[in-house]
C-alpha cells in the first residue's frame, strides 16, 4: 500500500498495478517496499520542478506546473487528470521552495540558482 501510495500520478498508480500487479506472498512485498525505499519515485519530478523554476524568466504559478505535467510530447497528448501529481510542492522539494499566496513558487534563496 506505501507503494501505491507514494505514486506522483493517477496515471503512475495505474503504471505500477499493471505492471508488477499485487506481490505474491510476503518476500515480493518486502523485496518491493525496499526497492521503492531505494529508488524515491518522485526524484526525477523534483528535479523537474527545480530546473522549470531556476530557468524560468519570472515566477511560475502551481497551476501551470500541473498543466505542463499533463502534456506528453511523446504520445502528443494532453491528460488533466492522470498526469498532474498528486503531491504538492512541499512535498517534492521540501524546504528549497515556497508556494506564495498567490499560488506562484519560488526559490527559498536566490543562492538555490547557483
Amino acid at each position: 500500500m506505501a507503494s501505491l501510495s507514494s505514486q506522483i500520478s493517477q496515471q503512475r498508480l495505474l503504471e505500477e498495478l499493471h505492471s508488477k500487479g499485487i506481490p505474491n506472498g510476503l518476500e515480493e512485498a518486502y523485496s518491493r517496499v525496499l526497492s521503492v525505499a531505494l529508488d524515491q519515485v518522485s526524484r526525477d519530478e523534483a528535479l523537474q520542478l527545480l530546473s522549470w523554476l531556476v530557468c524560468a524568466k519570472r515566477q511560475l504559478k502551481w497551476r501551470e506546473v500541473q498543466g505542463a505535467v499533463a502534456i506528453d510530447l511523446e504520445r502528443m497528448s494532453v491528460d488533466f487528470q492522470h498526469r498532474q501529481w498528486v503531491l504538492d510542492s512541499k512535498d517534492l522539494c521540501g524546504s528549497l521552495i515556497h508556494l506564495r499566496s498567490d499560488g506562484s513558487l519560488e526559490l527559498v534563496h536566490t543562492t538555490a540558482r547557483l
